[in-house]
């Protein structure tokens, strides 16, 4: 009777295997092996683990790893060990993973000076590595400094001599800073690109407001920035990166458009014309001013062929067009446009006489 109930248990747990996966067992199991695959991937601490360090293991996971070269030879060592002994806790509660090179022909006198110091870390002995390693650098990028910051994937982040071993907890405070810096621009960057695509989509008559449909038929170069395609009026601002005057009103520039945004009426757009030799240079250029207007590369066909228009001998220069494209104002300077108001208004006058 035993034997039996065995047999229909194992018959049982037979066809349970051989069933078909329900689709929620499906994405359960490919879930599962997405994990895996993720878990697998090699990173530089995944990479160093299979040098074989002696002296201590290197965790699981971190989110930094501080390579310190040590020599016998070398009496900054001892300055490294002590700075690194005193830290180790710290860095480690900070996501770091700590690992000593040595490059000594011998590990002997490494390992007294180790003991000397008392400090126990995973260290490799780059005379003492196992057979299979033939090349270290597929395992560890080289760097020739004493100390150097690694990201998990092998990028150096930070180096330098046996001071940057006193300083690590600062020097991965501004590492964050930065990464938060990059963060919020890339996030600042897809807000922009999506502006700029819900931008591009709107429709603009052509025969009511031939500048700005000229602006967005822009196709043969980068452009950057939106700006109203209804606006009254549009400024045309010719300046160059190598521009010194043009460096200096800048600023004045910008705080004059962020008071043109605030006014409703007449509405007014400024538009850079970046006169820089390639387009590229024109981008970089409005990255780095952080311009908050529309620019585009003067030197491009299709921009030139824009209403209002203007060969410029000298920068920077300015010209001032109705949404027609027809000229009202055109000069060296900023004044003009720190003026826009009155510059605007006598140019009303002068057309009405």
């Amino acid at each position: 009777m035993k034997a039996k109930k065995t047999f229909l248990l194992f018959l049982l747990l037979s066809i349970l295997a051989a069933a078909p996966l329900s689709a929620q067992d499906t994405e359960r199991a490919e879930e599962t092996g997405a994990k895996a695959v993720v878990s697998g991937e090699e990173t530089v601490l995944s990479k160093v683990r299979k040098l074989k360090p002696k002296f201590g293991k290197l965790p699981k996971s971190a989110d930094y790893l501080v390579v310190c070269k040590i020599s016998a030879d070398n009496a900054s060592s001892e300055n490294i060990l002590e700075n690194i002994a005193k830290q180790k806790d710290k860095l480690r509660k900070k996501g770091v993973a700590l690992l000593l090179l040595c490059e000594d022909k011998s590990s002997k006198a490494a390992t007294g000076m180790m003991k000397k110091k008392k400090v126990k870390l995973p260290t490799v002995f780059t005379s003492e590595l196992p057979k299979k390693v033939k090349d270290i650098s597929l395992y560890l990028p080289e760097t020739n400094s004493a100390v150097a910051i690694l990201d998990m994937e092998g990028q150096t982040l930070r180096s330098g001599g046996s001071s940057l071993a006193d300083n690590i907890l600062n020097e991965l405070s501004l590492v964050e800073k930065e990464k938060e810096r990059r963060q919020m621009e890339a996030q600042e960057e897809a807000k922009n690109q999506a502006a700029l695509k819900e931008w591009a989509a709107q429709e603009v008559d052509a025969d009511e407001y031939p500048v700005a449909a000229g602006l967005k038929g822009i196709t043969t170069s980068p452009t950057h920035g939106t700006f109203d395609t209804k606006a009254d009026y549009y400024i045309y601002l010719y300046s160059a990166s190598w521009c010194g005057l043009c460096a200096r009103i800048m600023p004045q520039v910008i705080e004059t458009y962020r008071e043109m945004k605030n006014t409703s009426q007449p509405k007014v757009e400024i538009i850079l014309m970046g006169v820089d030799k390639t387009a590229a240079e024109v981008a970089d250029y409005r990255k780095e001013e952080k311009l908050p207007f529309y620019t585009v590369f003067a030197r491009d066909r299709e921009v030139q062929k824009l209403p209002g228009f203007y060969s410029v001998s000298g920068i920077p220069f300015c010209v001032f067009v109705d949404k027609d494209g027809n000229q009202i104002y055109s000069g060296l300077g900023g004044k003009a446009i720190f003026e826009w108001k009155d510059t605007i208004e006598k140019a009303k006058i002068q057309q009405s006489n």
